[in-house]
């Protein structure tokens, strides 16, 4: 099983302000939607920032990409980590799960369209 960082999420209240922090850092900007930005963190690694009132969703997210998400989740189960719910799938073909960590914080296991391996 590969599993490897993909995505850090971060809940934000003020998506202008923290676009402008971000640049000056000099990340590059990759797309931009209603409420929603990405940055290039690194090769291969994106830097999300994500406009929210909420003050319950104020935690950075971690998101981690496998190529074979059944695999990963299956493995992963039987090493005891614990997760909240099924495999879902989007329309688009792109599957996530939920899982916690031991102090309760979620992440995301993920698998794009196409990367699945045999």
């Amino acid at each position: 099983m590969n599993i490897r960082l993909r995505t850090i999420l971060i809940p934000v209240e003020d998506l202008e302000r923290e676009l402008l922090f971000w640049e000056r850092l000099g990340l590059r900007l990759l797309s931009r939607e209603d409420g929603y930005v990405r940055f290039e963190a690194s090769p291969g690694v994106v830097l999300a920032l994500w406009e929210t009132k909420d003050q319950n969703k104020r935690e950075v997210e971690l998101k981690f990409l496998v190529d074979n998400i059944e695999e990963a989740y299956k493995e992963l189960s039987k090493r005891g980590v614990e997760f909240l719910g099924s495999i879902r799938t989007e329309e688009d073909g792109f599957k996530w799960a939920i899982f916690k960590d031991p102090e309760g914080r979620i992440y995301t296991l993920m698998e794009f369209p196409g990367t699945s391996k045999p």
